[in-house]
């Protein structure tokens, strides 16, 4: 679960990366103005996604309940919906811009503001259903990130020379730098019922 975890942080920190580094070229990648991509005469772009369909299809054309996928969700009245999906190989081959091209084009309905997103699949009354993951990861994430900065900040704290003279005499650090922040209990601030 753990391999998991990262792999999705890995997936979450490359396409803010790209997206960072897309904001700050000042692209114009609005998906949803017009149909922008099918007026371009660019048909290199389209046998590109044409090659990343060929690629993908025979992954994900039969999805599984209860498996992960990347790709765009949107809601169709209360439901949220998988709309296209991508393979993570495929992810990571091509670039950010042809994936969202890809998964735009191949969309089984329009979006209003895509964003690509781990996703779970629940077959629900024959309707792909989804379950966003990527905002529980960042939620993981940032916690861990002030856990991590809790935890570097206890061992500069033993680093002190009066931290190392206590540690010296009785082989303990002083009592305030016990326990160390971890993983455990991280998330604790959003558990509902109390355990007794």
């Amino acid at each position: 679960m753990f391999i998991f975890i990262l792999f999705i942080s890995y997936i979450i920190t490359s396409i803010s990366l790209v997206k960072m580094t897309e904001n700050n070229t000042n692209s114009t990648n609005d998906y949803m103005d017009s149909d922008s991509y099918s007026d371009s005469d660019d048909d290199s772009s389209f046998d590109e996604i044409d090659e990343i369909y060929a690629e993908d299809y025979p992954e994900l054309k039969n999805k599984t309940d209860a498996k992960y996928y990347i790709g765009f969700a949107g809601y169709n009245r209360w439901r949220l919906i998988l709309s296209n999906a991508i393979t993570a190989k495929s992810f990571f081959k091509y670039s950010y811009e042809s994936v969202m091209r890809y998964l735009y084009e191949y969309s089984i309905f329009r979006i209003s503001n895509p964003s690509v997103d781990v996703l779970q699949l629940f077959i629900v009354e024959n309707t792909f259903t989804v379950v966003k993951k990527t905002y529980w990861i960042r939620l993981i994430q940032r916690h861990w990130k002030k856990t991590y900065k809790e935890r570097m900040n206890h061992y500069l704290k033993r680093g002190h020379p009066n931290s190392q003279r206590v540690f010296a005499m009785t082989g303990r650090y002083p009592a305030h730098l016990y326990p160390l922040p971890s993983i455990h209990g991280m998330l604790s601030a959003y558990q509902t019922e109390q355990i007794i």
